[in-house]
């Protein structure tokens, strides 16, 4: 279930991009929340929301964070998020592939927009 949005304590569905399922819902935000991670990673993400669901497909219920659970990544880190790039493995799988790959990465900060 998600939060009430706001001190009403009543949700609006009718007001969701996604309509009233709250499982589309939910998979919205989360695709919201990869690609604005992905963004400040400065990584070119080149999926809309439903080419991210159909990725995900039916294992989108076994998504988290332990081992055993599954997470969307990309084949090569050096391509953008596409269609063809990108997979649903195991947790285990991801780190395993990753493992030293990553090691003393670091991410380059955005240049903040001050107007003062």
């Amino acid at each position: 279930m998600t939060k009430p949005h706001g001190n009403s304590g009543k949700l609006r569905p009718h007001t969701w991009v996604t309509g009233t399922d709250p499982q589309l819902h939910q998979q919205y935000t989360q695709f919201l929340r990869q690609r604005s991670q992905a963004h400040f990673r400065s990584e070119i993400w080149n999926l809309n929301f439903s080419q991210w669901v159909n990725i995900w497909g039916d294992l989108w219920q076994f998504r988290g964070r332990h081992r055993e659970d599954y997470c969307l990544t990309r084949e090569d880190d050096s391509q953008p998020w596409q269609v063809s790039n990108c997979q649903v493995i195991s947790r285990k799988e991801h780190f395993r592939r990753r493992n030293g790959s990553r090691l003393g990465t670091t991410y380059r900060k955005r240049p903040r927009n001050d107007k003062n």
